[in-house]
């Protein structure tokens, strides 16, 4: 999968049509903060919307994943931006944005293995609502699933 995100050609029109998308969905508008991420050049780039007051954004800190409102970034050992305040953020209810290696029907993802946001959407799964980001050629028919995989509240993809 990280071959056929790497050779498609598609991202800058297919990101365009998820933040379009994104800017249109209910909860994301109702939501009060919005956990995002500083997209990887396979992931669908949410860019322009990262400046939006209410997001904030991942850091890994002792294996555990934390979200902090800092918009200033450094790379982290695991090769993407994160806060460079690591101050967990404290809420009741978010929108997180989820990004993905690939997805099926049935609202799960395939993630790159470190299983943070697995871990953080178990954990929190109470104060979350999930929004996957993914592009078209990352949907599959069926994704092989264990315990700890969590599933998603809905997804967003270019020809759904």
């Amino acid at each position: 999968m990280k071959e056929r995100l790497k050779a498609f050609a598609n991202k800058k029109s297919e990101s365009q049509y998820i933040i379009e998308s994104l800017l249109e969905d209910e909860a994301f508008n109702k939501a009060e903060i919005v956990l995002a991420f500083a997209p990887l050049k396979s992931e669908p780039d949410i860019t322009p919307i990262l400046s939006d007051e209410r997001i904030a954004l991942p850091y890994i800190e002792d294996g555990i994943m934390h979200f902090s409102s800092d918009k200033n970034l450094d790379k982290s050992q695991l090769g993407f931006l994160e806060p460079r305040n690591k101050v967990p953020l404290s809420y009741e209810k978010a929108v997180i944005l989820v990004p993905m290696l690939a997805f099926d029907n049935r609202l799960y993802r395939l993630g790159r293995g470190g299983g943070y946001y697995d871990r953080y959407l178990q954990k929190n799964r109470d104060k979350l609502y999930s929004i996957g980001l993914a592009f078209s050629v990352s949907k599959l028919d069926f994704l092989e699933v264990e315990e700890h995989d969590q599933k998603l509240d809905k997804i967003i993809c270019p020809n759904l």
